[in-house]
């Protein structure tokens, strides 16, 4: 018995959506984070704390969010590339059937460019 691979098409827009919605959120926190955090050491916050407040912000905190953001963009960007790849493998099936006469959408066709 061969392996067998069945895709949801439907669900996997939805998770790429998801990832580009979660990059975009977190992204725009990052930002807002990262003013008040800027607004904090330029107003001059010292104290015992500060120094290390601010050594953590910079060089662990926002970077790592950073990371995330790149991670969630890179699952979208993976997650359409896999749907992409499957809608070309099943084309590539119904031509086998159908020959050049395939029935295709405009969706289709492109995939097949890409």
């Amino acid at each position: 018995m061969k392996d067998r691979t069945e895709v949801d098409f439907d669900q996997l827009l939805l998770i790429a959506r998801q990832f580009e919605r979660e990059k975009d959120d977190l992204a725009e926190m990052v930002m807002k984070i990262r003013l008040r955090v800027d607004e904090l050491e330029n107003e001059g916050w010292v104290g015992p704390g500060s120094e290390r407040f601010f050594d953590e912000m910079y060089e662990v905190v926002l970077p790592a969010l950073g990371r995330l953001v790149e991670a969630l963009n890179d699952g979208a960007l993976t997650t359409r590339k896999i749907s992409r790849i499957y809608t070309r493998a099943q084309l590539e099936a119904i031509k086998g059937f159908y020959g050049t006469q395939a029935p295709m959408g405009s969706n289709d066709r492109a995939a097949l460019r890409e």
